[in-house]
């Protein structure tokens, strides 16, 4: 069944290859915070400040694995007033990634739904890794996808 994962992986990688602006500003943003530990301590600051529940760290996506944007998108939504927090305190953060570089509300929705989208993708991979019975697949497609 990895072969049906493995499928599954190249039509996600293939359909993510023109990601959109709002995926790149997010992976820029990502990026410039875990560049440095003062960064990142920073960030987690705004982060109490702005009472969000930070258990989950930001992690920055590799370009080769699909399942690293899905995390990172679904990491980084919790986080878009600390990031929104960040561009109001940091002066730097608008200069270093300049104005096209730093989301704004059109580009979080934008990564929202693409988080949607391949949350099914991940859910079927899981599904899909896990099971060894042609009838688990099955169900696993009907389950996740909503066929049947």
């Amino acid at each position: 069944m990895r072969c049906m994962a493995h499928i599954v992986n190249l039509v996600v990688m293939d359909g993510l290859k023109d990601v959109g602006e709002s995926v790149l500003k997010v992976r820029n943003v990502v990026r410039y915070v875990r560049s440095s530990p003062a960064r990142l301590k920073k960030f987690k600051e705004y982060v109490k400040y702005e009472k969000i529940d930070g258990k989950s760290s930001l992690c920055l996506d590799v370009s080769t694995r699909w399942n690293s944007t899905y995390l990172m998108l679904n990491t980084t939504q919790k986080y878009e007033r600390a990031f929104e927090r960040y561009e109001l305190q940091e002066p730097m953060f608008r200069l270093e990634l300049g104005e096209n570089g730093v989301p704004h509300f059109h580009d979080w929705f934008e990564c929202r739904k693409m988080a949607e989208m391949l949350s099914h993708f991940y859910e079927l991979t899981l599904h899909i890794s896990g099971s060894w019975f042609p009838k688990a697949i099955a169900s696993s497609f009907e389950d996740v996808l909503g066929f049947g």
